[in-house]
């Protein structure tokens, strides 16, 4: 799996918070998922990481319908503040 190290990714902290879920269920979902999907994540020295696309595509996974159609993923108001800011965070750390 080849890894471009300039796409935006998240500590799995941030990924906590976005998701308004404790870390270690975050650990969890990386380690071992959910209804057979794994948050796909890597390690950079020691810190695990995870995509904004793979975080996007685990969050789609968990939400399809009974017939495989995407459904509608909505957060709450502070959960949408947190994802906001968290945005920001890594575009600002990422550049």
């Amino acid at each position: 799996m080849s890894i471009d190290l300039h796409t935006e990714r998240l500590e799995l902290k941030d990924v906590a918070r976005i998701a308004g879920v404790n870390l270690s269920t975050v650990w969890r979902w990386c380690l071992h998922g959910v209804r057979g999907h794994i948050l796909g994540s890597f390690v950079i020295g020691g810190r695990r990481y995870v995509t904004t696309k793979a975080l996007q595509l685990f969050v789609e996974a968990q939400n399809v319908t009974a017939d495989g159609e995407p459904g509608d993923v909505q957060l709450s108001e502070s959960a949408a503040r947190r994802a906001d800011e968290a945005e920001r965070k890594a575009k600002t750390i990422i550049g």
